[in-house]
């Protein structure tokens, strides 16, 4: 499309803020120079973008060269204009790689949190990359190179997104950039949590917190809390981790960082779920769910209906409990958000068992299984492992039963991970038991017991 033509359809929406915006950035063709049409749609794109974003997320990290236009901005008009909008954005912000590399780099930030909070993964992951690309000429690659990074680690590559935050933290302590380095440590911090390497996670990203405090970035702050209290909370210490989240929340809110104030409330449920606490859980899975509803955060809608999937599973609502983790398989099958695909087989799996549908019981635990090869997510393939076993006993199949929880408990203790090491040694100790084993499976369960205790999981919640 000839940039004219794109200038002068430059929004499919007819509300009084994008006519404004038009008005304002693009006044009638016959009256501009045409020559300066092109500079003209990229200006209008990364005002009217940066106040969309803003406006929808509070936005703190976007890029701070373009301000961001809300004084009279409708929420909702700019929200549809995004969704409207964002495909020709980012076609634009393509287009300008060779001529205007500063244009691409600056909608590369601008667009970061829309595209990755609504799962647009195709589109970040080209963006970032031909931003990553040309950024060099801009001083900016650090900051391209982390949003690369985090588009990698959502799309399950923990590999790539290690090595891109690796260039981005030298490239960052090279230009004596606290900040930037300090992100590339956080999500180093993330991957490392993401492949089962608590400790190192918690040590990384105590680092990176130590960082941001230091050039008082409230929110990166937030973010680090967050990780340190997911990394905690694998790690069985779950008073830790609740003040962490705690600690997340109050800095989120304060920065007005909403997407990630939806994400910790929703941790604070998980952490009330696994400690029994169900109807203060489903106060904070409710809550999340309202805020990833408002901004179009479609992987946090879909991690909340697993998560009271999960409550209903335990409160004998099956039914229920099928229909949302379906609702969350297609949700994340279509966006790409394969760990959150994982969690939801998993649940259909273990509903199954329930409901004593054994072939499907199975037929969902092992695609989980098989998509999370490519993941290596050692939570995700211990729960998995132990969920396979539990219904490896319904079927009577004791001995590739006692093969599952014992390949689950092998990955729990090498992660660190002491209630996926409570529920293997259960798992086993119900084997051994009917195996004949009376002492062993008497030890066993003595050991899951003193390992659930520790931790503080009470029996209602040993699931």
């Amino acid at each position: 499309m000839p940039y004219e033509s794109a200038f002068i359809s430059a929004s499919a929406s007819t509300s009084p803020w994008t006519s404004r915006m038009r008005q304002q950035y693009a006044p009638n063709v016959s009256e501009v120079d045409r020559s300066a049409a092109p500079e003209r749609l990229r200006d209008y794109h990364r005002r009217a973008a940066a106040t969309a974003v803003r406006l929808k997320f509070g936005a703190p990290s976007i890029e701070r060269t373009w301000p961001a236009d809300t004084g009279s901005a409708d929420p909702a008009s700019t929200a549809i204009w995004l969704d409207v909008e964002h495909a020709n954005l980012v076609a634009v912000a393509l287009g300008s790689s060779s001529e205007v590399p500063g244009h691409l780099v600056a909608m590369s930030g601008i667009l970061a949190p829309y595209l990755d909070a609504c799962g647009h993964y195709v589109e970040a992951t080209a963006l970032h990359t031909a931003a990553a690309s040309v950024a060099l000429t801009t001083g900016e690659a650090g900051a391209a190179l982390n949003r690369l990074g985090a588009v990698h680690a959502r799309s399950g590559d923990l590999a790539g997104a290690i090595d891109r935050y690796g260039e981005a933290f030298e490239t960052c302590e090279q230009a004596g950039d606290t900040a930037g380095a300090a992100t590339a440590l956080h999500g180093i911090a993330v991957a490392r949590f993401r492949t089962g390497r608590y400790r190192e996670a918690v040590a990384t990203a105590t680092d990176a917190l130590a960082r941001y405090r230091e050039v008082g970035n409230q929110i990166g702050a937030g973010e680090a809390l967050k990780s340190l209290g997911l990394s905690h909370l694998q790690l069985g210490d779950y008073p830790k981790a609740i003040e962490h989240l705690q600690q997340a929340l109050v800095l989120h809110r304060a920065t007005g960082d909403r997407a990630n104030e939806g994400r910790s409330l929703n941790n604070l449920g998980f952490l009330h779920y696994r400690l029994g606490h169900d109807e203060e859980a489903l106060r904070y899975f409710e809550d999340s769910r309202a805020i990833a509803h408002k901004l179009g955060n479609r992987a946090g809608e879909a991690v909340v209906l697993i998560n009271i999937a999960h409550l209903d599973t335990r409160h004998g609502r099956v039914e229920e409990a099928l229909a949302g983790y379906g609702e969350a398989v297609a949700l994340c099958a279509e966006i790409g958000y394969r760990v959150g695909q994982v969690e939801a087989l998993r649940g259909l799996g273990v509903a199954c068992r329930r409901l004593g549908r054994l072939a499907g019981a199975f037929k969902h635990l092992n695609q989980a299984l098989v998509l999370n090869r490519a993941l290596r997510d050692p939570d995700m393939e211990a729960g998995a492992l132990n969920d396979l076993g539990e219904t490896l006993r319904a079927a009577d199949r004791q001995s590739d039963a006692l093969h599952q929880h014992t390949a689950a408990h092998s990955i729990a203790i090498a992660s660190g991970d002491p209630y996926a090491q409570a529920r293997a040694t259960s798992g086993l100790a119900v084997v051994l038991d009917a195996a004949g084993q009376s002492a062993a499976a008497r030890e066993h369960r003595e050991r899951a017991d003193a390992l659930y205790h520790k931790i503080g999981v009470p029996p209602r919640a040993r699931d």
